[in-house]
């Protein structure tokens, strides 16, 4: 250190190493060993700072069995414990079924484990993923010793063959049932497969004391234990059953007073978990999620099942997101909305004309029974997959525009409601939207509105900048974004691919030599998703493009859309509505308010609308 940084006091020091430590990786390894090799100062500061040594690295033992690295990962942890001194614990080890079944590996990783096993009573946050019958055979001594224990994650990525063919019909894990400051598990039981055990599992935890609960599970009894527990505290309840049907909970009513979040992924091999609705009360439920379910016959009892939870509970919904068809159950919908005036959410199927409309609110006062969930922030229509969805374009639009009217008519004055920030489309006709929705526009707002068309200053009509778009889209979108998704073979083959790296290169070049401040509006680049596509080179590993490290294609990205993204921003925040138009059918429509005088809000508004422009 040099003298001024002598004079810093080394409790500073620590806290700024622990500052940086916020977001790193697998413990932070890279980041400490970087610190510690900076100087005698730095080491000294960091290796007395015990909870800079708290948060173990990863021990993922699924990738590789070289004796060099589980020495080297035997060394790291035991580097980590001394140097945390009795600081609690947050670790995640992890070991598949193919490598437990290898003699060797086996025992070094046992061995491994043994390290934090023997630290048992300073685990704090824990993610064990092991063969499901390996649990009984390694952790029996745990049991009792986890007085500090606050979270746990549990997974059984498979099972041994004598493990599932054993004849037995109930496997029991009660290594975890005595755990006092317990208050959220997340357990999976599905194998690597997607499949589930022979027998039916049993984990015993302090079910009465959790707080937040999330299963992935199939043949147990994890829902079943959990609702005969009555835990009265339960804040979050996540219940996916895709496989199996599990036992059957109590049919006694129950209510839990404190859940907020309940979310339902079920299929129709576990339909019988519906039964839930039935039996609780849930009085300060905030967000409902209930995924899978496509049977037509099966959502018609959902959506009334639903209303009846909703009805007494006395609850009020603020998120609401159901796949179950919608087809003769549009009204039990609304009904539901009715009874959800907070309800900011809502993600369904399809909504028609009528139920549109129905949205569209009618006046600006808090008092008119006849606004239906005026506070919407967002709204997502997923229809059928397999089936073109198509949408009232006139409907949607009078909704829009009813929730956004303080975007773009400056005389309106503010409303007393929160506007609508963004509609999603998906499995729709989106094809046509784009027409249909400028067309519904300008019948309904007239010349409010202020739409992007993509023309060029000089109306040369021989580079039409909506062209130029649609090709960067498919050059994006199937010479460079499709690489990173391709088999591992095809891209060793791509790599050494001279022609395809010059061909890629012509296709950025191409881009680079755009010049978009001769065209009067270029908000088309934002309706072909083109500011997506190019920040999505940044998130790529390196080499994932061919040719990358000779043309630089990520840098060349990033410069590219910096270039361009004031001149994006002028021309979309120009009008209220911007549509991102996906592949695979998805359209995404971005409500935001238009230019004005204030410099400070404008700001603020190109700010959140370069977020939306850009994320994934």
């Amino acid at each position: 250190m040099n003298p001024e940084e002598k004079s810093i006091p080394i409790e500073l020091w620590q806290y700024i190493f622990e500052s940086g430590l916020v977001g790193q990786n697998s413990g932070g390894e890279y980041y400490l060993q970087t610190l510690c090799s900076v100087c005698k100062g730095w080491r000294a500061a960091a290796i007395s700072h015990c909870s800079l040594w708290a948060r173990l690295p990863s021990i993922d033992c699924a990738h590789g069995t070289l004796r060099s690295a589980a020495q080297k990962e035997e060394i790291l942890t035991q580097r980590y414990l001394r140097r945390s001194g009795q600081m609690p614990l947050t670790f995640d080890f992890s070991v598949y079924l193919a490598r437990w079944n290898d003699p060797v590996a086996r025992e070094r990783y046992q061995k491994l484990l043994q390290l934090l096993i023997d630290q048992c009573h300073r685990w704090e946050e824990v993610d064990i993923w092991l063969p499901i019958d390996a649990f009984n055979e390694v952790l029996p001594c745990i049991e009792g010793n986890l007085p500090m224990l606050k979270k746990l994650e549990l997974g059984g990525y498979s099972s041994s063959s004598a493990y599932s063919t054993s004849g037995a019909s109930t496997y029991r894990i009660g290594c975890f049932r005595e755990a006092p400051l317990l208050q959220e598990a997340f357990v999976s039981t599905l194998d690597a497969s997607g499949h589930t055990p022979g027998p039916v599992l049993t984990i015993d935890l302090p079910w009465s004391q959790l707080r937040r609960f999330k299963t992935m599970s199939g043949t147990d009894t994890l829902c079943k234990d959990l609702i005969e527990a009555r835990p009265s505290d339960l804040r979050s309840m996540e219940l996916w059953y895709r496989s199996q049907s599990p036992p059957p909970p109590t049919k006694n009513p129950l209510t839990l007073p404190e859940l907020e979040n309940f979310q339902f992924n079920i299929s129709k091999r576990s339909l019988s978990l519906t039964s839930l609705f039935d039996i609780l009360t849930l009085p300060a439920l905030s967000r409902l999620v209930i995924r899978g379910c496509s049977n037509v016959a099966s959502a018609n009892s959902i959506y009334g099942q639903v209303l009846n939870l909703v009805q007494r509970s006395k609850c009020s919904l603020k998120g609401f997101h159901c796949s179950a068809p919608i087809e003769n159950n549009q009204d039990t919908l609304i009904t539901i909305l009715r009874l959800s005036p907070n309800l900011r959410e809502l993600a369904v199927p399809h909504i028609n004309s009528t139920g549109l409309r129905l949205l569209a609110l009618k006046s600006p006062s808090l008092n008119d029974p006849d606004n239906l969930v005026p506070n919407l922030n967002k709204m997502r229509l997923c229809h059928r997959v397999g089936i073109g969805g198509l949408v009232d374009t006139v409907a949607l639009a009078e909704m829009v525009i009813s929730r956004t009217k303080q975007f773009y008519d400056l005389d309106a004055g503010q409303s007393p409601f929160d506007p609508l920030a963004k509609v999603e489309l998906e499995n729709y006709d989106v094809e046509s939207l784009e027409i249909q929705w400028e067309q519904a526009i300008s019948r309904i707002a007239g010349n409010s509105e202020r739409f992007n068309k993509g023309t060029k200053a000089d109306n040369d009509t021989e580079d039409n900048l909506e062209d130029i778009a649609n090709n960067m889209e498919g050059a994006l979108r199937d010479k460079f974004n499709r690489y990173w998704l391709r088999h591992l073979a095809n891209r060793d083959r791509d790599r050494m691919d001279a022609d395809l790296h010059r061909e890629l290169d012509q296709e950025m070049c191409t881009m680079e030599s755009l010049d978009l401040e001769r065209y009067q509006d270029v908000a088309v680049l934002a309706r072909r998703d083109i500011p997506c596509l190019l920040g999505s080179f940044e998130q790529m590993l390196p080499g994932a493009i061919p040719g990358d490290g000779l043309f630089e294609f990520r840098s060349r990205a990033k410069k590219l859309l910096n270039k361009w993204k004031p001149i994006i921003l002028r021309d979309t925040l120009a009008s209220p509505y911007t549509w991102r138009f996906q592949e695979n059918k998805k359209a995404r429509l971005i409500c935001h308010p238009i230019r004005s005088f204030d410099e400070t809000a404008n700001q603020e508004n190109a700010a959140k609308l370069w977020e939306d422009l850009i994320a994934f």
